[in-house]
């Protein structure tokens, strides 16, 4: 994974297989805080993505579409 690409992104790419990752393990793959990939997600949703956040399971994309 590229460490230059900003979080968001990164996270997108990494939940646009279509499966449930925890908030935790995507911490752990792109070496920030929990609370960093909440922010993420949270810029996500404010550009429009649409992703489903299960409590205690995780978050993932219903569908994933090409970055721009």
């Amino acid at each position: 994974m590229r460490t230059t690409e900003p979080l968001p992104k990164r996270v997108y790419r990494l939940l646009s297989d279509g499966q449930m990752r925890s908030g935790t393990r995507l911490a752990a793959d792109c070496r920030v805080s929990r609370n960093a990939i909440w922010k993420a997600i949270a810029a996500l949703r404010a550009l429009g993505v649409g992703e489903h956040a299960v409590p205690n399971r995780g978050y993932r994309l219903p569908a994933a579409t090409a970055l721009l």
